[in-house]
């Protein structure tokens, strides 16, 4: 080999070292820069969240008093839903009370069968009264005719499927004949 070969290998080098040399030192300055912005971007982040945190406590603050609303709200529900079922309670028993009443009625009363299978004891309503007295086994009104005098049925002359019986409705019994 001769000197000039080796001068220009040793020249290639060096530009090669210094190319490397200088591309290291301006990628070291690109990060630093950009480290420096990254930096500056999260400060002015820092401080719009800031700038923000009054309203952020705010709503915060609202949240919180709905939700004690909302639980103030829930617990009335709950006081008047269970203030509701005392009352209906008291009402069965009461209803109940009342029934036992009209079916000792309806035991006493020899005009009253209280041992048919359609008999249900019913409850006088104190605004209709017959005769001064209170209609507390009147059948019901019924859009067919009124069985006639000589026949057991309505006033087609007719009787019910189930016989004289399963017509009227009432459970009372049968009158004297007329």
């Amino acid at each position: 080999m001769d000197n000039d070969n080796v001068v220009w290998i040793v020249i290639a080098v060096v530009v090669i070292a210094l190319l490397a040399a200088l591309a290291y030192l301006l990628l070291k300055r690109k990060r630093e820069r950009d480290r420096v912005q990254a930096h500056a971007q999260a400060e002015q982040l820092r401080r719009e969240a800031a700038q923000h945190q009054p309203a952020v406590q705010q709503s915060e603050l609202e949240a919180r008093k709905a939700q004690a609303e909302a639980d103030l709200r829930r617990a009335e529900a709950e006081r008047a839903e269970a203030e509701a079922a005392q009352t209906r309670q008291a009402a069965a028993a009461t209803s109940a009370q009342q029934e036992d009443v009209v079916r000792e009625a309806d035991r006493m009363d020899p005009a009253v069968d209280h041992r048919s299978k359609d008999y249900r004891p019913e409850v006088p309503d104190p605004r209709h009264s017959e005769n001064g007295t209170t209609a507390t086994h009147a059948a019901p009104a019924t859009p067919t005719a009124a069985p006639d005098e000589h026949t057991n049925g309505p006033g087609d002359g007719t009787q019910g499927p189930d016989g004289p019986e399963a017509t009227g409705g009432s459970h009372r019994s049968p009158g004297p004949a007329t």
